[in-house]
C-alpha cells in the first residue's frame, strides 16, 4: 500500500515538474541557497519531471502487483486450480503442477490433495527428499491416508514410484 501512495506522490511532484513551473520556481526559491540556482531549475525541470513520473509508474505497478498477491482465491478458483495442476501432472508438465499446488497450499495448507499431488509431482521429477516432506505433511493432514503410507517410507529405502492415484 505504500508503494501506491508513495506513487501518488512521486506523480504529482512530477506533474508539477511538468505543467507547473511557477510551483516549481516557488518551492526552489525556498530551497535556492543550498543546492539550487534558477538557471539549474530551468534547465533540468523537464529531466526532473520526467524521472518522478517514470519512477511513480515503477510505484503504482509494484504496488498493485503486491495488492493482488494478497487476494484470497475462492472455492471454484481454488477447484480450478488444482484440476490445471491435475492436468498438468498427466500431461507431465511437473513443473506447472507444482506451481499450482504451491499456489493452492498457501491459501489453504490444509489441503491434503494438493500435498499428495505435490508429493507425486516431486516423486515423478525424482526428487526424493521433497516428496518425502510432502507425504510427510499428508500424514499429519490425515493420518490414515493409504497413498502417503504407501510412498513415506524409512529413510534407508529409496521412495516407490506409485503415483497411480494420479
Amino acid at each position: 500500500m505504500y508503494k501506491i501512495i508513495s506513487g501518488i506522490l512521486l506523480f504529482a511532484i512530477g506533474w508539477c515538474y511538468l505543467y507547473q513551473a511557477a510551483w516549481v520556481a516557488r518551492v526552489y526559491a525556498w530551497c535556492r541557497e543550498s543546492v539550487f540556482n534558477e538557471t539549474a531549475v530551468v534547465r533540468t525541470r523537464r529531466q526532473i519531471g520526467l524521472a518522478f513520473i517514470v519512477l511513480s509508474s515503477f510505484l503504482f505497478y509494484s504496488g498493485f502487483l503486491g495488492l493482488s498477491s494478497n487476494i484470497k482465491m475462492g472455492p471454484r478458483i481454488e477447484a480450478q486450480i488444482f484440476e490445471e495442476a491435475q492436468k498438468a501432472f498427466s500431461a507431465k508438465k511437473y513443473e506447472g503442477a507444482i506451481a499450482r499446488c504451491q499456489a493452492i497450499i498457501r491459501e489453504k495448507p490444509e489441503r491434503v490433495d494438493a500435498w499428495e499431488l505435490l508429493g507425486s509431482c516431486w516423486l515423478a521429477m525424482g526428487k526424493t527428499t521433497e516428496a518425502k516432506k510432502a507425504w510427510e505433511r499428508v500424514l499429519q493432514l490425515d493420518p490414515t491416508n493409504a497413498i502417503a503410507h504407501t510412498n513415506l517410507i524409512s529413510e534407508k529405502q529409496p521412495l516407490q514410484n506409485n503415483i497411480e492415484k494420479e
